[in-house]
């Protein structure tokens, strides 16, 4: 072990003052990261409490405070922690990331590129981490993590926008985290390297950190939420209003899939539309003594919508017709691949009310898909042209035994021609 290449930061009373209350914030995100994780016990509940004590120790580590407090302690003392523990949270926070905004499937940045960097950034901390305890210099290293650690900012904020772009709403949040994150990022590497010493520095710094990790717990908590209640409305467990009242419809229901075209034509990738059509979602209307067309549209809706992910368009075009549009696809096999998980996954039975003369009910569908190319002038296709002939094709299939009809092109006119199959 050896002594840090620059002096240890002494801690005023402003100083210590400012980095204790941010620790004890986190400290406080930590402990109730720790409750949900006992009581829900699930993959995202242990992924944020990991993601809490990783990248908040780190976070604290850059302060200073703990080798103020305790600087006897030669872990501390030769910056061992601090600088492996930082590029570890980046590349855990960053794979989180990844999977929080559930694009993998439709853009290659998700997919690729982000798994790869966080990889990098978990594998280089035990390197970085063992250069620190035998003898490299301390301020070397902690600029080298600060290069590591604003790239992953960048990449971040890529995703996030990225994710914007392609219509999660939710992801304007993660936006703002992202912009807390690069403050947060500058005034910390700044504090650790002993450059900044104003105390109004340090409390944007510190500002900025809590700012970060509070809107990164508050958007993980609501996907969270999200995902288990779209989980118990595809089990037919629970009735929803998303499911009857929520979905948009008509005029609306056009304007969302009219944005999914026009993101599709500005970034020159293919849009999918298609329809599920549900024709016998009336049969048990005349025999049972309850409505039970909101608790089937609610418990399908959900089973859709766990498909294609949150950022894409769900709405109902008719009542006994659903459609959807899948934006700015990357994989040409993303619409046969959409089609055949609906019809493995939607056809499923669905549990009734116990107390309806029906145990469950067994939806007959078919599903029409409109593989809408960019066209070379940069126009874009009719929405309304789509979405209508989405709806024939899924009419079509129910007719059909593979149920599935799909076409292939659509002209900025609305005519569409290709082969059907």
């Amino acid at each position: 072990m050896r002594t840090p290449d620059y002096p240890a930061l002494m801690l005023s009373d402003a100083e210590l003052a400012t980095w204790a209350a941010m620790a004890g914030v986190l400290l406080t995100l930590t402990v109730v990261a720790a409750v949900d994780a006992i009581n829900q016990r699930s993959r995202g509940a242990i992924r944020a409490l990991v993601f809490m004590l990783v990248l908040g120790s780190a976070t604290v580590l850059m302060t200073g405070l703990p080798e103020h407090l305790w600087p006897h302690w030669p872990i501390l003392r030769d910056e061992v922690l601090k600088i492996g523990l930082a590029p570890l949270g980046c590349g855990i926070a960053l794979f989180y990331l990844g999977l929080w905004t559930g694009s993998a499937k439709d853009d290659q940045m998700s997919r690729y590129a982000v798994p790869t960097y966080s990889m990098v950034l978990i594998g280089a901390a035990p390197a970085l981490a063992w250069l620190a305890a035998t003898g490299h210099p301390a301020d070397e290293l902690l600029l080298f993590n600060a290069a590591l650690a604003f790239l992953a900012v960048i990449f971040a904020a890529l995703v996030a926008v990225r994710s914007v772009t392609l219509g999660d709403e939710l992801a304007r949040g993660m936006v703002v985290a992202c912009l807390f994150l690069a403050v947060s990022v500058s005034g910390l590497y700044a504090t650790g390297l002993g450059v900044v010493h104003d105390s109004w520095q340090q409390g944007m710094t510190a500002a900025a950190t809590v700012g970060y990790f509070l809107t990164v717990v508050t958007l993980s908590i609501q996907r969270t939420r999200a995902a288990r209640r779209l989980k118990r409305e595809a089990m037919g467990s629970t009735a929803s209003e998303e499911g009857s009242g929520h979905l948009p419809r008509g005029v609306a229901l056009m304007q969302r899939v009219d944005d999914a075209l026009w993101r599709s034509a500005r970034v020159d990738r293919p849009c999918i539309v298609a329809a599920v059509a549900v024709p016998n979602l009336y049969a048990y209307a005349d025999t049972s003594p309850l409505e039970l067309e909101p608790q089937i549209i609610a418990t399908l809706a959900a089973r859709i919508r766990r498909i294609v992910g949150f950022r894409n368009v769900l709405g109902l075009y008719h009542s006994r017709c659903f459609l959807l549009a899948v934006s700015a696809v990357q994989d040409p096999r993303r619409g046969s691949l959409v089609a055949d998980r609906m019809l493995r996954y939607v056809e499923r039975a669905v549990p009734l009310d116990p107390r309806t003369r029906y145990q469950e009910f067994v939806p007959q569908i078919g599903i029409g898909v409109v593989h809408v190319e960019p066209h070379p002038n940069g126009e874009q296709a009719d929405a309304l042209s789509v979405m209508n002939r989405a709806e024939q094709l899924a009419l079509l299939a129910t007719s059909l035994p593979e149920r599935i009809v799909r076409t292939r092109h659509i002209d900025p006119e609305g005519s569409i021609f290709g082969e059907l199959g």
